[in-house]
């Protein structure tokens, strides 16, 4: 299985996962563009550098919410389509709806992906190993919803489906890509993302 691995203090990366961690960048970046059109149109923030950061956790959030309700009626890989279905169409939308509010400074956009950049990496590199509370639930339960099983199952009692999935779990599950990193990285990555979207508002 592909993974990043430590070696002493130094870590090595499985060139083989890069197509993966590309798609999985695509897809963050796509919802930070959901969750700022959100921000920006609908709730009517202004500043450029709060909507920024603002976006990055709502695109996350909206994208989650979304899925939960659509996967009880398609549990299925076909689920993940429609819930991406919504979300895209919604943020044209509400683009389409407001164009001009979508207008940012190119220094606040510049100086966010740096500061954005710049956490992210701090983040990752001082959680080289990953640490994952209770990986047995939590990997278990994305791993459960990425099979396409619809409410989750636990790996040791798989014929009682559980309603309570965990919102993160979620996420990971659907965003992980089906090539590359593994559901331990896409935690992780996922994980320092949000952080560094936190702490940059």
């Amino acid at each position: 299985m592909a993974h990043c691995t430590a070696e002493g203090h130094r870590v090595t990366l499985d060139p083989s996962i890069l197509p993966g961690l590309l798609l999985l960048a695509l897809e963050l970046l796509t919802l930070a563009a959901v969750g700022l059109i959100v921000v920006r149109v609908a709730l009517r923030h202004e500043d450029d550098w709060s909507a920024l950061a603002q976006g990055l956790v709502v695109g996350p959030a909206l994208w989650g919410l979304i899925a939960n309700f659509v996967l009880y009626l398609i549990p299925s890989s076909v689920g993940r389509v429609a819930v991406w279905t919504i979300a895209l169409a919604l943020a044209a939308g509400l683009a389409w709806r407001c164009p001009m509010a979508l207008r940012l400074s190119r220094r606040a956009v510049a100086g966010f992906a740096t500061v954005v950049l710049v956490l992210f990496w701090a983040g990752l590199a001082s959680r080289q190993l990953l640490a994952i509370p209770d990986p047995t639930i939590h990997l278990g339960l994305a791993a459960s919803i990425q099979a396409g099983g619809w409410p989750p199952r636990l790996p040791w009692n798989p014929a009682d489906p559980i309603h309570y999935h965990y919102g993160v779990d979620l996420l990971i599950a659907l965003l992980a890509p089906p090539f590359g990193p593994n559901l331990a990285l896409t935690t992780e990555l996922f994980g320092t993302t949000s952080g560094s979207a936190l702490f940059s508002s």
